[in-house]
């Protein structure tokens, strides 16, 4: 019955505050759209980094390869998952409250989650890699602090580590920048059984652990391999990315760099951000919640990982801070133990809700997200209104049609017009043109020999045009569309070619 409350609650919500929705006409976040047309291509034959290629994890992809079974024109089969995947995070968050607060009070906490996290900053379009991986989290989270609190000096359990291994490999073929807290959860629990002197067995704990891990890169290495695409996973993957968006800088000033990302965060998703933070600092400094100085560290230790994981690297955007959300139940412990304390020093009777207050509170919280979601603003908004659609009626014209999105982030044109592309580089993802020109190089090149059918390109004042070969576009394509366009509140303008007849 928890878990459908669960299910209900992430259904209602997300229906308002996710773009991946079927009351909006299209998710328009490059991100989302990027992982749909590689995991559209995956089903269709491609091969992620060797063909189509995209810098996060090929579970990710495969994710959004099962959503387009369910539709491949739209995002409804994201929308599902979204609705799984959040229901999950609220069951954990649900089962960690209950581990210290077993009163009725706990359940009025997650109509309470549910809103601060969907209708912060963070939460960005919907569909994000730290949306997935908010439930594997708070499921690891759930079982690290229950082994804290119910141990009898018995180490944590082999099957319980190598579930918990299993849920860090996920993240790890999702995106790996989030590992820094299954680092944490694993270093904490090895110095806990070495503590108990049971160093054998502290060994024996990380290789289950690990092995946990690899068994999720099992299908991967296989899957590249027969596929003649191992180099290009390790490459596209691991190799790029790692140094192709890490900012070169000192340790003290990446030091700052987190400390002002957390702040800035901070303020931006407070609802959320506040109960996390201040549930850590409860959990670390105070006696009542753990008494064991080492299960107080593991607690801090996570948190301050994960924030080395996802900032370390001297890079930010919205939607990082999502990954921070499975920390907010414990903020509301404090409150939730007043509540209970009140109740029994006034001899009351367990709490009952009525469907009255419930019916008021749920619609309360509804509104309130309803008008501080980022996205509700574009409900209303009819498919013909947007240039996605607009071009994909001009481009359907064209039996077979090709297409090449130059020069900037997928932009839902491919998912519009129904065409998976041909191109390895079908975008022109985020990484610099300095740190891996080959991304331009080859999207010029697909100009200059007039590869594609159709190309359609986004201008901006705040655009670099340097790399750009308008000669090719002059010398191969004509016009054939013109629409202004919003993008992030800025707008944009996108120009559509066709290319020259010979």
């Amino acid at each position: 019955m928890v878990f459908l409350v669960c299910i209900c609650l992430s259904a209602i919500f997300l229906l308002f505050c996710t773009k991946s929705s079927f009351l909006y006409p299209l998710n328009d976040w490059n991100d989302s759209n990027c992982f749909f047309t590689v995991g559209k291509g995956i089903l269709e034959g491609r091969v992620p980094y060797r063909d189509l290629f995209e810098q996060k994890g090929p579970l990710l992809y495969i994710l959004h390869g099962l959503a387009s079974l369910v539709s491949s024109s739209s995002f409804v089969g994201v929308f599902i998952l979204e609705i799984l995947s959040f229901s999950v995070f609220l069951w954990y968050s649900y089962r960690l409250i209950r581990l210290y607060q077993p009163s009725g009070y706990a359940y009025i906490i997650l109509p309470l989650l549910t809103f601060a996290v969907l209708s912060s900053n963070s939460f960005y379009k919907g569909d994000s890699a730290e949306e997935f991986c908010m439930p594997l989290l708070s499921a690891s989270f759930f079982y690290l602090l229950r082994y804290f609190k119910n141990r009898d000096r018995t180490p944590i359990s082999y099957p319980l580590l190598l579930l918990n291994g299993m849920l860090a490999g996920c993240v790890l073929w999702i995106k790996y920048t989030m590992l820094g807290f299954w680092f944490a959860w694993m270093m904490m629990v090895f110095f806990d059984i070495v503590r108990q002197k049971r160093m054998g067995r502290a060994f024996l704990s990380c290789a289950v652990f690990l092995a946990g891990m690899l068994l999720t890169g099992i299908p991967w290495v296989v899957y590249f391999a027969a596929n003649g695409a191992m180099w290009d996973f390790i490459n596209a993957y691991f190799i790029v990315n790692i140094f192709g968006y890490s900012q070169s800088m000192g340790m003290p000033s990446r030091l700052l760099f987190m400390l002002v990302m957390l702040c800035m965060e901070f303020v931006k998703n407070v609802l959320f951000a506040l109960p996390a933070v201040a549930g850590v600092i409860f959990f670390t400094f105070s006696k009542r919640w753990l008494s064991d100085r080492m299960a107080k560290l593991t607690v801090a230790a996570c948190f301050l990982f994960l924030i080395a994981g996802v900032y370390g690297g001297g890079s930010s955007y919205p939607y990082y801070f999502l990954i921070f959300a499975p920390f907010a139940p414990l903020g509301y412990m404090p409150v939730l133990g007043f509540l209970e304390k009140k109740r029994r020093e006034k001899r009351k009777e367990p709490l009952k809700y009525s469907r009255l207050f419930l019916g008021a509170y749920l619609s309360a919280l509804l509104v309130c997200c309803f008008f501080l979601n980022q996205n509700t603003k574009s409900l209303g908004v009819r498919k013909a209104e947007l240039v996605q659609y607009q071009f994909a009626e001009i481009i359907r014209q064209t039996p077979g049609a090709t297409l090449l999105n130059y020069g900037f982030l997928d932009g839902g044109f491919y998912l519009a017009s129904g065409i998976t592309p041909q191109t390895k580089y079908f975008c022109k993802l985020n990484i610099t043109v300095d740190r891996y020109p080959e991304m331009m190089q080859e999207q010029n090149r697909y100009l200059k020999e007039k590869l594609v059918d159709y190309v359609v390109v986004e201008w901006a004042d705040d655009k670099d045009r340097s790399k750009f070969r308008l000669d090719y576009l002059r010398d191969n394509y004509i016009v054939v569309a013109e629409q202004e366009g919003t993008f992030d509140r800025e707008g944009r303008k996108y120009i559509l070619y066709r290319a020259k007849e010979e």
